[in-house]
């Protein structure tokens, strides 16, 4: 299977966009932090629902047809995408890249003083770990705890895309208005009791707006992103631009500059890196 690459025109790429943001339910590292580990975690814990309901059903099936149909979506085993965000006065490049299932690699590049730091978080399916390559000294760490889980809960490309074998469990809340038009929204249950709110156009049945809640200094806050516009890649429309806001205040933009499809990867990319310890014997 060929490489795809498809270049954005700087005209397509609005100011006010921000990334593709391919793993909502989980990463990236970059988003606003939650509490530590010692948060009330359970205030954001709901039940979850016993099955997901017919109405729910339906749209999760149109959005799929709507977003490039089965057979286009099968053949997309892997994308690379390169974007230039901002959140904050925080200026900085990311390269997403993520597999089937739902394996990624982040690199993150900032400027400071003229200088380029880099630093990478990768998920293998099992590992997630990070490292700070601009420092030759910097050893891969592990990840765990709420990072972790998160990184297991998330998915590929689209958070309705193989929702069954995921785990998850979708429930309609009926019709709202977003942005000034109607849409659907489905409530999305993820395996640990976690919830997003998806809402699809009402026209075009693509997402939106994708909305959670998350917990800053012990106070439950309203994150929601934004998707403004999207492209057509080899048969499947991808967003590329989100705005990101917390509790409706704008907080982060970002431009997605390039996508490639099916891009050939270096082996053992997602897998934390070996070290190689030396010992020095005294003489």
């Amino acid at each position: 299977m060929m490489p795809t690459l498809h270049r954005l025109s700087p005209s397509r790429l609005p100011f006010i966009a921000a990334v593709l943001c391919l793993m909502v339910a989980g990463t990236p590292a970059t988003l606003a932090k939650d509490d530590d580990e010692d948060s009330p975690e359970l205030l954001l814990v709901e039940s979850i629902p016993a099955s997901t309901d017919t109405a729910s059903r339906k749209i999760i099936e149109t959005h799929l047809r709507a977003l490039g149909g089965p057979e286009a979506l099968v053949r997309i085993q892997a994308v690379r995408v390169t974007s230039q965000q901002r959140e904050g006065k925080t200026e900085f490049e990311e390269v997403l890249i993520q597999a089937r299932p739902k394996r990624f690699y982040q690199q993150i590049t900032t400027t400071h003083l003229g200088t380029d730091e880099v630093l990478v978080t990768g998920f293998d399916g099992e590992t997630l770990w990070t490292q700070e390559t601009s420092d030759k000294r910097a050893l891969p760490q592990t990840i765990s705890g709420k990072e972790l889980a998160a990184a297991q809960e998330g998915y590929f490309l689209d958070p309705c895309l193989n929702w069954e074998a995921n785990g998850y469990t979708f429930a309609y809340m009926g019709e709202v208005k977003s942005t000034g038009r109607k849409h659907y929204l489905l409530k999305l249950f993820l395996p640990s009791g976690h919830t997003r709110f998806l809402y699809f156009d009402a026209k075009t049945l693509l997402i939106t707006r994708i909305g959670r809640e998350t917990l800053i200094k012990r106070t439950i806050v309203d994150m929601d992103d934004y998707f403004t516009s999207y492209e057509k890649v080899q048969g499947v429309w991808f967003p590329t631009a989100v705005e990101k806001r917390m509790e409706d205040e704008v907080y982060g933009h970002s431009a997605v500059k390039l996508i490639e499809v099916n891009p050939q990867l270096e082996p053992g990319l997602f897998s934390m890196p070996q070290v190689q310890e030396i010992w020095l014997r005294q003489r």
